[in-house]
C-alpha cells in the first residue's frame, strides 16, 4: 500500500505542477511511517487562485482510494507552518 501511495502521489504532484500549484507531500508518507489506514497529506505552497479548493476533484482521481487531506501553507499558524516545510518532501524526494 505504500508503494502505491508513493506512486499515485508522484502523479499527483506532476499533474498539479503542471496546473501551477506548487505542493508536496507531509506527514506520514514524507516521514517513512505510512501505515495500512495511512492516509496522504498534500502541503499546497503556492496555487493560483481559480485553482485554489478545487484541486481535490483531481487528487480524488489520481488518489483513487487511497485517502488525501489537502493543507494550504498560508492558512497554518507560524509555528506549523514551520515544522510542515521542515518535512515537506517533493515528488523528486519520495
Amino acid at each position: 500500500r505504500r508503494e502505491r501511495a508513493l506512486a499515485r502521489s508522484r502523479l499527483a504532484l506532476a499533474e498539479l505542477g503542471r496546473r501551477g500549484v506548487r505542493a508536496g507531500i507531509i506527514g506520514s508518507l514524507a516521514a517513512g511511517r505510512f501505515r495500512a489506514h495511512s492516509d496522504v497529506d498534500f502541503l499546497v505552497l503556492e496555487c493560483p487562485a481559480a485553482l485554489r479548493y478545487a484541486i481535490e476533484g483531481a487528487l480524488e482521481r489520481i488518489m483513487d482510494d487511497i485517502a488525501f487531506d489537502v493543507v494550504y501553507l498560508d492558512e497554518l499558524d507560524a509555528g506549523v507552518r514551520a515544522r510542515a516545510i521542515a518535512q515537506l518532501k517533493h515528488a523528486a524526494d519520495l
